[in-house]
């Protein structure tokens, strides 16, 4: 048998099943391109919490230091008890950080493992160096903005949802008309099997069928009006996505473009640190700076590296 399909609803249901498919793929590279984010994202706070407990436990070296060297000044005369305090309260509390920080790293160890759909400690070996945050680019290029919009999986997905509702709509229009069916059968019907093949027993039928259901009490005026009303809440769903996009987009640049020239700002304070703690070194060896201006300084310095390493963990999210 073949059909006929002169009103279109073969065809549309064919074009229906199409975009059904290219909105699955659409959803299989929304989620890659989703699960390429946690990764990098996992990575990069993995990056992120070690170098802040390099940088915590150099603070927790040096303010050591400040104790001793501080019970030596009480020890002499130009120090009190409470200065000692002062600094033995903060080394307790830089001491108080390691735990969370310590934990931050075995989360995102496990959560890069269950990533990349591996047991928890399986990559522990394998990123087990302390890497560095990795900066990043100097510059950005995101080409043409609707260009940029079109490649997002989550549009795609939404468009192609729309396109098999509107197949759906031609669909059911097509219901309301008549069907046509060409059928056909050929063979050999005999009542012995030795004369089956014979030519007088060779028996075929051809003709066409009309198939037609004109009173249905309104149940094809039903389906065309529930294929519409879907069709409208897809294409209100994918104004939604867009919109949504273009809003997601424009916040995005526009944090990036600032988080960037607050990164600018922590390297030049980074910097200012580092060349502080230069020249305080160079007063010490002078002898117009004492040891405990050379850690103040050095303190400093990791304060700043902590807080520009904070803001390139923010530049990435």
């Amino acid at each position: 048998s073949w059909e006929l399909d002169f009103f279109g609803g073969n065809r549309r249901a064919v074009e229906g099943a199409a975009a059904t498919v290219e909105s699955s793929e659409a959803g299989v590279g929304d989620a890659i391109v989703s699960l390429t984010a946690e990764v990098a994202q996992s990575y990069i706070q993995l990056c992120d919490a070690r170098q802040r407990l390099a940088l915590t436990q150099q603070n927790i070296d040096i303010e050591m230091r400040l104790i001793e060297l501080m019970k030596l000044r009480r020890a002499g005369g130009t120090a009190t008890d409470l200065d000692v305090m002062r600094v033995t309260n903060q080394l307790d509390t830089t001491r108080a950080t390691l735990p969370a920080i310590h934990a931050m790293v075995t989360a995102q160890l496990n959560r890069l493992a269950a990533l990349t759909a591996n047991a928890p400690g399986a990559l522990d070996g394998e990123l087990a160096g302390a890497a560095l945050l990795p900066a990043p680019p100097a510059t950005t290029n995101i080409g043409d903005p609707a260009a940029l919009l079109r490649r997002r999986p989550d549009i795609r997905v939404a468009e192609r949802r729309l396109a098999q509702r509107t197949a759906a709509v031609g669909q059911s229009v097509a219901a309301q008309f008549p069907k046509v069916n060409l059928l056909g059968t050929i063979g050999f019907a005999a009542t012995r099997p030795q004369k089956l093949f014979n030519g007088g027993n060779f028996t075929y039928l051809a003709g066409p069928v009309l198939q037609w259901a004109p009173w249905d009490f309104g149940r094809n005026r039903a389906r065309i009006a529930q294929a519409n009303a879907a069709r409208d809440e897809a294409e209100a769903d994918y104004r939604q996505t867009v919109l949504n996009a273009v809003a997601a987009a424009e916040t995005s640049l526009a944090r990036y473009g600032r988080q960037r020239d607050a990164v600018s700002d922590l390297g030049r304070a980074r910097a200012s640190a580092d060349e502080s703690y230069r020249l305080t070194e160079i007063r010490l060896r002078g002898g117009t700076a004492t040891t405990t201006d050379v850690l103040d300084a050095d303190t400093r310095r990791n304060q700043a590296d902590l807080s520009y390493q904070q803001g390139l963990v923010e530049l990435t999210h």
